[in-house]
Parts: C-alpha cells; structure tokens; sequence
C-alpha cells in the first residue's frame, strides 16, 4: 500500500473521518453502475407510489370538466374548451369572457375585466386528452402516468449526468439526489402540474442530443435537438431553462472554440424566439401588476425587483428549507418575510462560499452551477415554491455531488481548521437534508401535493344541496379561500350534480367581515382589513388596475358597489343589492363555520342590522 495515500493513526480528526479510501468504499459499486440511471428511474417510481391516491384536486378540477364535457352545464363558451390549446388558458383577457366567467361565479366579483393568464402547452395537453380517452373516471391511472413521466425523467437525467460527470460515481450520486428531491412531490401528484416533468423530459433529451452531436459531431442529433427545445417549451413555459443549461455547456463543456460554441447555440436562440413570437402572438399571456406571476418581458423592472427576493428563498428550497414557505410566510406573518428572505440569503452565501474553491478547479461543476443559476430566471417569474424546481434541481443535484466527492480527494480539502469545520458541518447538513429527510418527504409530498388532503378539501363546498340548487344562486358569505369556494360548480358538474345558476363570494378569503342589511334586498360587506389584503386574493387584480369608490360591477342577479376604500386605495366597504328580496327562494346562502370547519346554511339579519362572521383565516 502507498503511505502516501494510506491511513495513518496519526492523521488528524478531519482525515480519519474523510480518508480517501474509506470514502470510495462508501460510495459502492453500485454509483459507478451503468444501469444505476434507471436504479434511480426506479427508485423514484417507488417514491412516488403514494401519488397514486391523490386524484383530482384543484386546477384539475377544471381540466376534467373540459375533457369530459362537462362544461356544457356551463353554458356556451364560458369554458373554452372547444381547442384543446386552451385547457392552460384560464382566463384570456377577453372582458366579454371575462364578465360571464364572473357572472357564472368562476371569477371573484372584483376580478380586472382585461385579466389575462393563459398559457400554451399543447404538447402536455396530449397527455391529459390521453387520459380522458382512456380512463376519464380513474385517476389512479392518470396519477400512474405521472409516475411515469417522472421516472423518464430521473433516467434521463442520469444519463445526462454520465455524459458530463468526469466520475461515474459522482453522476450515480447526482442522478440518486435528483431522484430523491422532495420538491418533485407536487408535479408528480398533482396531475395540472405534470407540464413540469414533460418539459424536463424533454429538455433534458434536448441537452443530451446536444452533447451527442458536440462531443461526436453527429448531425442528426444537432437537428433533433432544437426540435425537442420546441417541444419542451409547449410543453412548459418554464423548458426556457433548457436554455440556461444549454449557454452553460457552451462556456464550459463545450470543447471547440469561441466561434464554433457561439454558432452551435443560434438554432436554440432562433426557436426561443419564434416560440415567444407565436405566444405573444396567439394571446397568451399574463396581466400586469398581478401577483403571484409575472412576465418578464413585459414588466423588467417589477420582475428583477421580485426576482431579489424570490431567488434566494427558491435556492434555500433547493437545499435547505422548503421554499413553499413563502406563502404561509407572507399570508399570516408578512412582517418577518424580509427576515426570512435575508436567512435564505445568508444560507445561499455560506453555501457558495464552500463550493467556491471547488468550482473554481472543476469545470463540470462551474456547468452544474451556471445552469441553476440561469435556470432560476424563468422561476423567479412565479412565486416560490418547490415544484418551479425541476430545472434548478438537475445543477444542484449536480454541484453537490461534486462537493462529496471533492471531500474524498485530499488535494481538494480546504485549507483552514475554520474553513474545514465550516464544510464538514454543511456537508453534513446537507447529507441529512438531502439523502436521508428528502426520501421520505417525497413519498409524503407527492401523497399531498398541495398539503394535507383532508386540510385541502375543508376549503371548498361540500354541503349537500338538492335539485332546486340548479335554479338558485349559491351565496357564500364567507370563506377561507374564495377561489377554492369558486370550484363548487366544477366539483358537482365532474360528480353529476346539479350545478348552481351562479355562484357568488361575497367576502375576501380568509376575512372577518361585518356584513349589515341595508334593506330588503342589499346587504353590505365590511371586512376588517379591506378586500384584496390576501396574495391569492391578488390574483384577480393588480395594483396597478385599481377600483374606485362608486365603481359598480353589473352581474345578473346583483349589483356590485363599492362604498369606500381602504388608506391605500382598495375596497373597504362593499354593497350588494339583489335583485329579489334576500329571503327569495332563488337564493341559497352559506357560510364558513370555523369550528366545524365547514360551510353552513345562513340566514341573512333583519334590515338595519348587523352580524359579524368569521372567514377561517388562512
């Protein structure tokens, strides 16, 4: 044996615990395997198993009753689903459609006219068309796709990290950390979400093909490539990413010189671009000032602002903690989010600081680190949470397989008795959250891909109603969260149910209100805090669109007026005047009950009196 290399029991605490040889013998044969892509393929099948129960749950909801008909309880045209590219297009920015779908109750009363969030994802589309022509009223089988979908791409990106790891037992380390993220739960359960994992498929086919036709000068593979990019992007606006990792390759991997990288990337850049120009053209889109997403393009400025908050807490999700704390974080304690912002933000600057000397010497790893980083813009358009991950997730996995190995090379050890502590203890966190918290979590994430089913399913309305229902409008006084409450008629359409006429939501979600009879017909709302105080509330209306005290909004049974607003200029006081007396049979009124945390019948007060109602909070 070479005393060099060999271990010594003189050799200090960091050497016994990290000796050379002990770490390859931790790491197996089985990471340097070629078949340990698809061990992974498996193994995240297996994780996910769990999905299998989920069934249908929010956005999927709607997708039902589009693929299945459905919508007909609607009414002509208030459902587009006469094309199948429109199942991602909630709402187009056409006020005409805009109005019915506030009328019918879809969209909250307070809703801009011109809002616009549709997206353009044909090629997902055909996955969800194919399980409603084969098994439209099991969604085991529907889940099983995903399943499926999920373990292709686990194996592709083992393959992918073969091609470009220098040790094969760091890619089967990578692949096995990919295949293990808990941030994949959500895309794999929640089928409106599986758009996720078939841009990633095809995405990462795309930067395979790429490595084929630069490292083997295979031209087919230079052809299929850019095609497969087309096919990623209508997939998911998001396979943009596949892009980051492409420019990434180019300054890193890519062996030929500046010239010829510049030129290998134009056919990529050339179909971004006609992509965007075919989706701006056809009218998809995102309304400004709106929350939770925002188009780059056309809002810069909001988006680089957003983009300093989001991308630290998307990053702390990628390897700390969740970053779906976002939004409980901003809902009930908005206060301490710049904190937990600055937290994430610190995390992210302790972990660069301890892969710098290691990405510094390690090309591949200064590759995995490019592509994250780059693959983070298009997920800092969204609010922060772990299913924008996919594309993120194959850098980092990446980068920290490379830490652990660098850990097994001598030569590579960081200088410093502090430096070395500091690393060890991050490896070690790291190790902890990653390989033995991420497995588990997974199996119980893509089980309750939105949280807890039974936590979820209290939100929406599941008071029996009889036939009459059909002929009424369903009144919601209060409710937790309204754009849940809003999937009534959905709900009862995909169960054969009698549908409400309209269904209306009086109330911000989550609110205490004070609602006062004004007459015999009008009721006025007052909600301590004001209407859209709540981010999801948002949703419907950007700040930079305004109402104004007297504004009406016209619905067929009601008329909407707004009586003051609030300091900073949103509704504070609201009236409603029916067009029948409150007490009319056409009238079916409910209410959140907080402790039995279900929606109740109610009967409005007396005129001039006032009642005050709980909205569950959020």
């Amino acid at each position: 044996m070479n005393p060099t290399t060999s271990p010594s029991r003189g050799a200090s605490g960091w050497g016994k615990l990290l000796d050379t040889e002990r770490y390859r013998c931790l790491t197996g044969a089985v990471l340097r395997s070629r078949r340990l892509p698809w061990v992974a393929a498996v193994l995240a099948a297996v994780l996910t198993l769990p999905s299998l129960g989920v069934g249908w749950i929010v956005d999927d909801h709607w997708h039902r009753l589009a693929l299945t008909g459905g919508h007909d309880s609607f009414g002509p045209g208030v459902l587009k689903s006469g094309s199948l590219m429109e199942l991602f297009s909630f709402m187009d920015g056409d006020p005409a459609r805009n109005h019915e779908l506030m009328d019918l109750g879809v969209l909250p009363w307070w809703s801009d006219d011109e809002l616009r969030g549709a997206f353009c994802r044909p090629v997902t589309v055909l996955t969800h068309w194919l399980d409603y022509r084969l098994w439209p009223d099991r969604a085991v089988f529907m889940h099983a796709q995903s399943v499926l979908w999920y373990a292709a791409l686990v194996g592709l990106v083992g393959v992918f990290y073969r091609r470009t790891c220098d040790a094969a037992w760091v890619a089967g380390l990578a692949a096995l950390l990919f295949a293990m993220d808990d941030g994949h739960g959500t895309p794999v359960g929640f089928l409106a979400n599986r758009n996720a994992l078939v841009a990633g498929v095809l995405g990462v086919s795309a930067l395979i093909l790429h490595d084929v036709w630069r490292r083997g000068g295979r031209r087919i593979a230079g052809i299929l490539a850019p095609v497969l990019l087309a096919a990623c992007l209508f997939a998911k606006e998001s396979g943009v990413s596949t892009g980051g990792y492409l420019l990434a390759y180019a300054m890193f991997l890519d062996r030929g010189c500046a010239r010829e990288r510049v030129w290998s990337l134009l056919p990529y850049v050339g179909v971004i671009v006609a992509w965007r120009w075919v989706w701006a053209a056809l009218g998809y889109g995102i309304s400004a000032g709106v929350e939770f997403y925002i188009d780059p393009l056309a809002e810069p400025f909001r988006y680089l602002c957003s983009a300093l908050q989001r991308a630290p807490l998307l990053l702390m999700g990628q390897l700390g903690l969740s970053a779906d704390i976002y939004l409980p974080v901003q809902t009930s304690f908005p206060v301490a989010l710049p904190w937990v912002v600055a937290g994430s933000a610190l995390f992210v600057l302790v972990v660069g600081a301890v892969a710098a000397p290691i990405v510094w010497h390690d090309r591949v790893a200064r590759f995995f680190v490019s592509g994250a980083v780059l693959s983070l813009a298009p997920a800092c358009a969204a609010f922060p949470s772990d299913r924008l991950l996919v594309f993120v997730g194959i850098g980092a996995s990446g980068v920290v397989a490379v830490l652990f190995g660098a850990l097994g090379d001598r030569s590579r050890w960081p200088s410093g008795r502090v430096r070395r502590v500091v690393t060890l203890a991050l490896c070690a966190f790291l190790a902890v959250r990653l390989v033995v918290v991420s497995p588990a979590a997974l199996a119980v994430r893509s089980a309750h891909p939105m949280g807890p089913r039974t936590f979820m399913e209290q939100f929406h309305v599941h008071t029996p109603m009889d036939e009459l229902v059909a002929e009424q409008s369903v009144v919601i006084v209060t409710a937790p969260i309204v754009m849940f409450a809003a999937q009534l008629p959905a709900i009862r359409a995909t169960q054969g149910l009698p549908v409400p006429k309209h269904t209306r939501c009086i109330s911000p979600s989550g609110a205490m209100v004070t609602l006062r009879r004004a007459d015999d017909r009008t009721v006025v709302v007052r909600p301590d805090d004001g209407y859209l105080a709540w981010i999801g509330d948002q949703l419907f209306r950007g700040p930079t669109r305004p109402l104004s005290a007297g504004d009406r909004v016209e619905l067929t049974d009601v008329i909407i007026t707004i009586l003051l607003l609030t300091a900073d200029g949103r509704p504070a006081e609201v009236a409603f005047r029916f067009t029948v007396p409150l007490e009319d049979p056409s009238l079916r009124w409910l209410r959140w009950d907080d402790p039995t945390r279900t929606f109740v019948a109610f009967s409005p007060p007396p005129v001039g009196a006032s009642v005050r109602l709980h909205g569950g909070g959020i």
